[in-house]
């Protein structure tokens, strides 16, 4: 972010960390938080943003079938989205959208999907999660809260990595608790 040069390290940092770590040529990250509102879409776009200018391919995808943000930071409605996409009704070229601003693609996710857990432990998430790493070199998933619900948990399951983002002097004792969510999860 130009206005604020400690944020554009960090996320410069954040993003050379994930690629040193990195075994092939395409690596998965959620990101993560213990409430709402701390910042993990925005760290997601950034995120995207910073391997876009790096010369890396790079995908968002909204998982919060809850109350999904990315869609509404971007100003662009999902007609195609994720959930088509798991239930077979559209392919990946029609719901990837390249946003010009962050040099990145997204897949957004419409809000109101019954049941988000049990869609993100079916095969076709899987399938799809493959699909993406074997076409992007970062796939970024951006998810729901994990103290509010459990619909993040699949998903971690996935990815090569999980970064929590943490409101400054705000979350400590949520911390902890997402710390033994992610224990028992086996995370």
């Amino acid at each position: 972010h130009k206005r604020n040069p400690a944020l554009t390290e960090a996320i410069r940092t954040l993003r050379t960390t994930l690629m040193l770590q990195r075994k092939g040529r395409s690596w998965s990250v959620a990101i993560v938080s213990a409430l709402a509102g701390e910042g993990k879409s925005t760290t997601s776009l950034l995120l995207a943003q910073s391997a876009a200018q790096a010369g890396k391919s790079c995908v968002v995808v909204e998982t919060d079938l809850r109350r999904g943000s990315i869609s509404k930071y971007l100003n662009i409605p999902p007609t195609v989205d994720l959930i088509d996409l798991l239930q077979g009704k559209a392919d990946l070229d029609d719901a990837l959208i390249e946003n010009k601003a962050t040099g990145a693609h997204v897949l957004l996710a419409r809000t109101g999907a019954a049941a988000p857990a049990g869609i993100f432990l079916s095969a076709s998430m899987k399938d799809l999660v493959e699909k993406l790493e074997r076409r992007f070199d970062l796939v970024i998933f951006d998810t729901p809260p994990l103290l509010s619900v459990s619909d993040a948990l699949p998903i971690l399951q996935y990815v090569n990595d999980v970064v929590m983002v943490v409101r400054w002097k705000r979350t400590t004792t949520a911390v902890k608790n997402v710390m033994k969510i992610l224990l028992l999860a086996g995370i």
